[in-house]
C-alpha cells in the first residue's frame, strides 16, 4: 500500500508479489536486530557499535533488495507489465533506489524494537514482583519465627516462678499456655486467620496474665463489631497486649492497669491498647523486639492497608491500630 499510494497517489496492488518477495528478508533483517545486534551491543551500552552495525545491516539490506528487483521484477516487467518496464531504469546502481529501500526498513525496525524492549520491561518487572513477593514471604516468616521464642520465653519464665512459689495456679497456666502453643505452632502457618481465632486467643493469653498476676494489674477487655468471615494475619495482635502487661508491671509503684478494646466497623478493625508505666521507667520508651517485629510485619502484610499510632506520656503508654481486613473466602 506504501509503494502504490506513493507512487500513483492511490491504492494499486498489482505489484504486490514484489512487495511480499522481500517479507523474508525483512524478516531476517528484524530477527538479526532484535537477537544479534541488540544483545551484543545496545544492551552492552556499546552505542556506537551498534549504530554502526545498524547501519551496515540496513546498507546491506537496500542493496540485496535492489539487487532482485534488478535481476528478477525488471525482467518480469519486460514480460508481463510493459508499460512498468519503460519507466524502469535499466542499470543495477541507482541510488535513490537503494536509499528508498533503506528507509521503508526503519519504521519496521523501529516498531519491532519498540514492541521487544517493551516486552523486556514488563518481564523484567513481573520478575521484580515475584523476587519482592518471595522476599517479603521470607521476611514474614523469620519474622514469625522471632516472635514465637519470645513470647515462650516470657512466658515460661512467669510459669518458673509459680513453679517455685508451688502454686495452685501453675497448672492453669500450662494447660492455657499448650492452647496457646497449639494454636501457634498448627494455625499460624497460614498467611490469614480468622479474626475470632486470633481475638480468643487474645483471651486465652489475658487469662495467662490473670493467673500470674492478679494481685498486681488490673484490667479490661472489650471487643464488639460482626468478627465472623473476617481474616487476619496471625499474631499482630498478641505483641502489643504481651508488651502492654509487661512494661504496665515494670518498676510499678502502685497497682497496674492494662485496657484493651476491639471493633469492628465493615471491614475495618479498630485495636486500641493503654497501659500504665512507672514514672521511674519512663525516660525509655519501651518498644522492645516484639513491637519491632510487628512493625514491620505489618508494613509487610498490610502495605497502605494499615495505621498505626504508639505513643508514650508521662504515666501512660499507647498503641492504637487500623487494619483493613480481608474476608473468608
Amino acid at each position: 500500500m506504501n509503494t502504490s499510494w506513493g507512487e500513483h497517489d492511490y491504492f494499486d496492488f498489482s505489484q504486490i508479489h514484489k512487495v511480499w518477495a522481500n517479507v523474508p528478508l525483512t524478516i531476517g533483517v528484524v530477527y538479526l536486530n532484535l537477537y544479534g545486534l541488540m544483545p551484543r551491543y545496545l544492551y552492552a551500552r556499546k552505542y556506537v557499535s551498534y549504530g554502526l552495525a545498524l547501519v551496515v545491516v540496513v546498507v546491506a539490506y537496500a542493496l540485496v533488495t535492489r539487487f532482485i528487483g534488478y535481476q528478477f521484477w525488471l525482467l518480469w516487467d519486460r514480460q508481463h507489465a510493459p508499460h512498468q518496464y519503460l519507466v524502469e531504469p535499466k542499470n543495477f546502481f541507482v541510488p535513490i533506489r537503494i536509499a528508498r529501500n533503506s528507509f521503508r526498513l526503519y519504521p519496521i525496525l523501529a516498531l519491532t524494537m519498540l514492541i521487544k524492549v517493551l516486552r523486556n520491561s514488563y518481564g523484567k518487572e513481573r520478575q521484580l514482583r515475584i523476587a519482592e513477593s518471595e522476599r517479603h514471604k521470607v521476611e514474614l516468616s523469620y519474622l514469625r519465627a522471632q516472635l514465637h521464642p519470645h513470647f515462650f520465653f516470657n512466658t515460661l519464665n512467669s510459669l518458673y516462678s509459680l513453679t517455685l512459689k508451688k502454686s495452685d495456679r501453675a497448672p492453669d497456666v500450662v494447660m492455657r499456655l499448650s492452647g496457646l502453643m497449639q494454636y501457634i505452632l498448627y494455625d499460624t502457618n497460614a498467611e490469614l486467620v480468622l479474626l475470632e481465632g486470633e481475638i480468643a486467643q487474645l483471651k486465652n493469653y489475658i487469662a495467662i496474665e490473670e493467673l500470674r498476676f492478679a494481685d498486681r494489674i488490673e484490667y479490661s477487655f472489650q471487643s464488639s463489631g460482626p468478627v465472623e468471615r473476617k481474616l487476619i494475619s496471625p499474631l499482630v495482635l498478641l505483641p502489643f497486649v504481651e508488651n502492654a502487661f509487661k512494661h504496665s508491671l515494670s518498676h510499678e509503684l502502685h497497682k497496674a492497669w492494662v485496657t484493651i478494646t476491639i471493633k469492628v466497623t465493615g471491614y475495618h478493625l479498630f485495636f486500641n491498647v493503654e497501659n500504665s508505666i512507672a514514672q521511674v521507667n519512663t525516660a525509655q520508651p519501651h518498644q522492645g523486639i516484639g513491637l519491632m517485629n510487628v512493625s514491620k510485619r505489618l508494613a509487610l502484610s498490610y502495605p497502605g492497608r494499615h495505621e498505626l499510632q504508639i505513643k508514650q506520656e508521662e504515666n501512660t503508654f499507647s498503641v492504637n491500630l487500623k487494619i483493613q481486613l480481608y474476608e473468608e473466602g
